[in-house]
């Protein structure tokens, strides 16, 4: 039996445009800190996908949690990570950061 999430599982597709498009090596367009970028995706993407891209990032940890590190960097190797940081610490970072930027629609 092949080990690994299901291939239609394996698919990031929220996590990897915040990364992308946010929070990858030119962060520093949204202001100086990493935070800044998920402020201007916060700001600029529905609240049901910064929820996705929660959802991205639980599945990943869920996942790739014996090889964080590798992965993240495997899958994502544009993204903006201060090189002391590790993965999880990382992840768990963005998903809190994301959580206080989006708690649900705004009347």
């Amino acid at each position: 039996m092949p080990s690994g999430p299901p291939p239609h599982l394996d698919s990031y597709p929220y996590l990897e445009h915040l990364l992308g498009a946010y929070l990858n090596s030119d962060y520093t367009i949204y202001g100086p800190e990493p935070k800044d970028a998920v402020a201007a995706y916060a700001r600029d993407e529905d609240w049901l996908d910064a929820a996705a891209a929660r959802a991205d990032i639980r599945r990943f940890l869920a996942f790739h949690h014996n090889d964080l590190d590798a992965e993240l960097v495997r899958r994502f190797p544009d993204h903006a990570r201060d090189a002391k940081t590790g993965a999880l610490d990382f992840l768990n970072w963005l998903d809190a950061t994301l959580a206080s930027c989006h708690s649900g629609p705004q009347s």
